[in-house]
């Protein structure tokens, strides 16, 4: 039974970071056809994914009633395996997809630091 809790509060986890990154990706693709520019969109997208990364892996590591660190990592893990969607789709290279591991886990310990700071100790 454990193990199916905490199965759940990965696949929540996943889903937070998803839909949070996607938001702050339709925001910044609305604004750009919006203003016409495309010039600043990458910086915009790396910048609001960055941010809303780290709030969902800080709303994560808030939530987790498991071991935060390992958790977060898991998370992170399948955030990343489930984003070869966006090489599936035509947003991403596979180079690129395959580099965006280091961007998803610095969102996850920027998030996980954060985490400590709002929730310093995790119910047992």
């Amino acid at each position: 039974m454990t193990q199916w809790k905490g199965t759940k509060a990965i696949i929540r986890d996943v889903i937070i970071v998803w839909i949070l990154t996607t938001i702050g990706g339709f925001l910044v693709g609305f604004q750009a056809s919006v203003s016409g520019g495309l010039g600043a969109t990458t910086t915009a997208l790396a910048l609001s994914n960055m941010l809303l990364g780290t709030i969902a892996f800080c709303i994560s590591g808030c939530m987790t009633q498991e071991a935060r660190w390992k958790h977060l990592a898991i998370v992170a893990t399948f955030c990343w395996l489930t984003s070869i969607l966006n090489v599936i789709v035509g947003f991403l290279t596979i180079e690129a997809w395959i580099f965006s591991i280091v961007w998803i886990l610095l969102w996850a310990g920027l998030g996980g630091g954060l985490s400590f700071i709002i929730k310093p100790k995790i119910k047992n």
